[in-house]
């Protein structure tokens, strides 16, 4: 029993391996719109205005 078991983990994880080649080059064919992908570097762009907002604040002293 036990080695029918690893087989069929074998087999699955192969499945699995197959099955996330085909997602990532359908996501390569359709990127995702806009709205999705610059939802988090807008956030990074705020905290860098705020860094150099602070080192222009230091320069005058």
């Amino acid at each position: 029993m036990p080695i029918s078991r690893w087989t069929d983990l074998l087999e699955m994880r192969q499945m699995i391996d197959e099955t996330t080649v085909r997602l990532s080059e359908e996501t390569r064919r359709f990127p995702a719109p806009s709205s999705l992908t610059r939802a988090s570097p807008g956030s990074r762009g705020k905290h860098v205005r705020r860094s150099l907002g602070v080192e222009r604040c230091r320069e005058p002293e």
